[in-house]
């Protein structure tokens, strides 16, 4: 005698059933097991590119003239915005001080720059 259960003999269509549906169960607990790791492999695979990214010198040349650029885009702004502003004030000094020329000549303008420097004789 055998200590095995006899196996009762299935039609081939059922065993192909069972056999399809072992097939399946057991890829989806492989999947199941892939689906639970992911986070882990996907917080993994971010954590090298960022050590790839941070250890390539390229990428701190690419940054650093970035900010060069962008440092100086800015600076240029603020410059020239200030010498714009300053002829933009020299102009129309120039067109007031024109003005009372030709109203009361050099006098009147001998005058009014001393008025405005708080020069009095």
């Amino acid at each position: 005698m055998t200590d095995q259960p006899e196996r009762r003999r299935m039609h081939p269509e059922v065993e192909l059933v069972l056999q399809a549906i072992q097939s399946r169960d057991d890829a989806m607990t492989a999947l199941r097991g892939d689906v639970l790791a992911m986070p882990e492999r996907i917080g993994e695979a971010i954590q090298q590119a960022n050590m790839r990214t941070v250890s390539d010198p390229a990428f701190w040349a690419a940054a650093g003239a970035a900010l060069r650029r962008e440092a100086r885009d800015q600076a240029g702004g603020f410059v020239l915005d200030g010498v714009r502003n300053t002829f933009r004030w020299v102009a129309w000094v120039m067109l007031i001080g024109m003005g009372v020329y030709l109203v009361g000549g050099w006098t009147a303008l001998l005058a009014l720059v001393k008025s405005a420097f708080g020069v009095h004789s």
